[in-house]
């Protein structure tokens, strides 16, 4: 059976696709099938450290781009998360990543 899963993703001013039923980082019942690159920039459009660390130390691309060139950092200063750039920073994210647009987001 061919499953597709539609996800709905908050990015601060940016929007995508929310996921209906709450996806919990303690749980990966059907998040298998999602890009753990992808996952990583919901958890952190969300504020989930939990989530965020477990997908860090499983070697997750701290600095993927989405099809905009943002990365999580993009989406963590944009919501305002700084307790989640503290914890990208310590992943080793770009600290001066810029989007398609040229837009830098002052995380300091």
């Amino acid at each position: 059976m061919d499953v597709k899963l539609k996800v709905r993703i908050v990015l601060g001013k940016q929007s995508s696709m929310k996921p209906d039923s709450g996806f919990d980082s303690d749980s990966d019942d059907g998040l298998e099938a999602i890009d753990p690159r992808v996952r990583l920039m919901f958890f952190v459009s969300e504020g989930d450290l939990k989530g965020i660390k477990k997908l860090l130390s499983s070697g997750t691309d701290v600095n993927f781009r989405d099809i905009d060139n943002r990365t999580a950092v993009h989406v963590a200063a944009c919501q305002g998360f700084s307790v989640v750039v503290e914890l990208l920073l310590e992943g080793g994210v770009e600290i001066d990543p810029r989007d398609k647009w040229g837009a830098w987001y002052d995380i300091f």
